[in-house]
C-alpha cells in the first residue's frame, strides 16, 4: 500500500493444514490496475489450473504458493530446527499465478537486526538464484526467540525494485 496509490499489490492463500504442513487450494494475487489472477491447486484429480492456462499442470504434493512458502518454512523450523543450520537448502514447488517454479532456500548465518520489537537474533533464508531471468530474489529472516516467527522479508525484482516487511508487534491471544 502507498498513500497515492492505495494498494499495489494483494495477495490471498487459502487451503488446509496437512501432516506434511500447509496444503494451500487457492492462491490470488491483484496488482494494481490488472484483473484478479485465481490459480486452484485440485488435490480431488491431482492438477493445478492457472486461470486462462487451458493445460494444467499436475499436482505432485508439497506445493506451496508464493505466500504460504514463508509459512511453510516456518512451520518446518519449528518441527525441524536442526535442518536449519547455516548452508542447509531447502527446495518446495512454488505455484504462481500463470506456472509454477522450483525455489531451493539456502540458510545464511544468523544476524541480529532491528524489529518493531527491538533487536532480534534472525536467521536469514535467500531464495537462490533460479534459471528464470525474470525470477524474483526473496529473502526472509526468521527469529527463533520468538517462535520462528518472520521478522522480516524482502522481495526484490530484477530492476532493483523490492519490498520489505518488517515485524512490527506480535499479539498472542
Amino acid at each position: 500500500r502507498t498513500p497515492l496509490t492505495g494498494i499495489l499489490i494483494a495477495e490471498k492463500s487459502e487451503g488446509l493444514i496437512e501432516s506434511t504442513g500447509l496444503a494451500p487450494d487457492i492462491f490470488s494475487i491483484k496488482r494494481f490496475r490488472k484483473d484478479l489472477i485465481t490459480t486452484r491447486l485440485d488435490r480431488k484429480n491431482r492438477q493445478i489450473h492457472y486461470q486462462g492456462n487451458a493445460t494444467p499442470s499436475s499436482l505432485e504434493g508439497g506445493e506451496q504458493d508464493r505466500l504460504s512458502v514463508v509459512w511453510q518454512l516456518l512451520s518446518l523450523a519449528r518441527t525441524i530446527p536442526t535442518k536449519f543450520s547455516l548452508g542447509s537448502k531447502h527446495k518446495l514447488l512454488v505455484v504462481g499465478p500463470h506456472d509454477s517454479d522450483t525455489w531451493m532456500f539456502e540458510i545464511k548465518k544468523t544476524q541480529r537486526i532491528q524489529t518493531g520489537l527491538g533487536e532480534v537474533d534472525a536467521i536469514p533464508i535467500n531464495r537462490l538464484a533460479s534459471e528464470n531471468p525474470d525470477a524474483q530474489s526473496m529473502e526472509i529472516w526468521l527469529a527463533p526467540s520468538l517462535d520462528w516467527y518472520p521478522v522480516k522479508i524482502r522481495i526484490s525484482e530484477k530492476n532493483g525494485d523490492y519490498v520489505e516487511q518488517s515485524l512490527e508487534k506480535i499479539e498472542k491471544k
